[in-house]
């Protein structure tokens, strides 16, 4: 679906593992402090703004973007993953099932929202960013919404 590359100057001079780790983190430290769900949201973007803007441009170039954009991607995909089996051991065998379906409904959902840059700038260069960026947003705030599941679940 998207032509997203795990290459760009700033991942390509670090061990991909340590940096993957180090995504993962920067995210778990947003939203840990963050007051609010305005707050937590906002935590989006906080891997792949600096990669993008690195100061020695690998993060500006149409495949740096895309490198920056993946290494978000992987990293929320990383937290929602793992939250999503949290929530579900949490629940009733019935309300797990539910939970699944709604997630495969949402991976669908995702994917075909994502696909908008391509109808818009058919072959153009700005598709793998924009859907990037899409893809980004959209995983970014399915695993804050898993987030509040979870804790509903702690809370009762």
């Amino acid at each position: 679906m998207l032509a997203l590359s795990s290459g760009g100057g700033a991942i390509a001079q670090t061990d991909t593992g340590r940096q993957a780790s180090s995504d993962v983190a920067t995210i778990e430290r947003c939203v840990a402090s963050a007051k609010d769900d305005g707050a937590r949201l906002s935590c989006i973007g906080r891997v792949s703004q600096p990669c993008i803007d690195a100061p020695d441009g690998s993060g500006s170039s149409t495949m740096g973007m895309n490198g920056c954009y993946a290494r978000e991607i992987a990293a929320w995909d990383t937290r929602l993953n793992r939250t999503y089996k949290d929530v579900g051991a949490s629940m009733s065998e019935s309300a797990d099932l539910s939970l699944r379906d709604t997630q495969r409904a949402w991976i669908a959902f995702r994917d075909k929202a994502c696909d908008w840059p391509s109808l818009v700038y058919p072959g153009g260069s700005i598709i793998g960013p924009l859907s990037g960026e899409f893809l980004q947003t959209q995983t970014g705030r399915r695993a804050l919404d898993l987030d509040r599941i979870k804790a509903a679940l702690t809370e009762r």
